[in-house]
């Protein structure tokens, strides 16, 4: 019996548009043997806007499932958020109840914009979760992203393939640490909340959709004034996608390395980012990266 998978959205409103590529997901996974349902937060919204009330109810009523082993969000945007807002009034002193998180045999799933959520939930839950959108398994036209995506729902590792990206260092040679991190816009909205993972010792994971190099260098300074990148053991560089693609002279570890101490090992991939043929990555889970690559300890 294949485990359980519930898809959602707990960013921004999906369009009926967009419901229809999910519902092309839904199927493909449901051909393959997985048991897949559509969480409340995918229904459209006649307005166009999340509800955060409906975010909170369906991760509280998801936490009941016993049989549930994969939380799958197939939303991006800018709400995420709102979902950590809302749990907060739940319980007064408490920012994210334990009803609110998944369960500690579920794997949270997704990319971009649920950065906020899987660092809030690795750094209040100790819950880890798959930086990857499931939707590129429909946009890799290579088939790749597929079969790894229904090996790591079969067997679910930080060693497989689906989570272990090709790279190597820019600079140093060796790093290890859990990761955190993931969208850089999106990982700074924890600045200053609980819910922002404690850095030490960890390895930061940065990507971006958006961002010219003045915004990209707002951004790096922003992790050095909140003493971030003074207290990780190394960093992660994805894809910048409109720098790559519109500035594809400047390179962004030159826009990072005034704000990152002069030992600070880097590494770089192009596989974790905003594209078809992106593979993702564990948050909370334990990685060595060297200059063959990057494995998961099973930590």
């Amino acid at each position: 019996m294949h485990p359980v998978i519930v898809l959602t959205a707990m960013s921004n409103a999906i369009s009926s548009g967009r419901l229809d590529l999910i519902m092309k997901l839904r199927r493909l996974l449901e051909r393959e043997g997985f048991p897949v349902a559509s969480g409340k937060t995918l229904t459209p919204d006649p307005r166009g806007l999340p509800r955060t009330d409906l975010k909170v109810q369906e991760m509280t009523e998801l936490r009941q499932n016993p049989d549930l082993r994969f939380i799958m969000d197939v939303s991006g945007g800018d709400t995420a958020n709102e979902l950590l807002a809302g749990a907060c009034d739940l319980v007064p002193g408490d920012p994210l109840p334990d009803s609110v998180l998944p369960g500690k045999d579920v794997i949270f799933m997704g990319y971009s914009d649920l950065t906020a959520l899987l660092n809030a939930f690795y750094a209040i839950g100790g819950r880890r979760g798959a930086l990857f959108s499931g939707m590129n398994a429909l946009g890799d036209t290579t088939g790749n992203r597929l079969r790894e995506l229904l090996d790591f729902l079969k067997s679910p590792s930080s060693r497989s393939p689906l989570v272990t990206p090709r790279g190597g260092f820019r600079r140093g040679k060796k790093m290890q640490g859990t990761v955190i991190g993931g969208n850089i816009r999106c990982f700074l909205k924890l600045a200053g909340t609980p819910y922002m993972p404690e850095p030490d010792g960890k390895v930061l994971a940065l990507e971006g959709l958006n961002g010219n190099p003045e915004r990209l260098i707002s951004y790096f300074a922003a992790l050095k004034t909140l003493g971030i990148t003074a207290r990780v053991s190394g960093i992660v560089l994805g894809t910048f996608t409109e720098l790559k693609a519109k500035y594809p002279d400047t390179d962004p570890l030159d826009l990072l390395l005034p704000f990152i101490p002069r030992d600070l090992p880097v590494w770089e991939t192009p596989e974790i980012g905003h594209h078809r043929e992106a593979r993702g990555i564990m948050i909370g889970a334990e990685y060595v990266f060297t200059e063959n690559g990057c494995l998961g300890t099973g930590n």
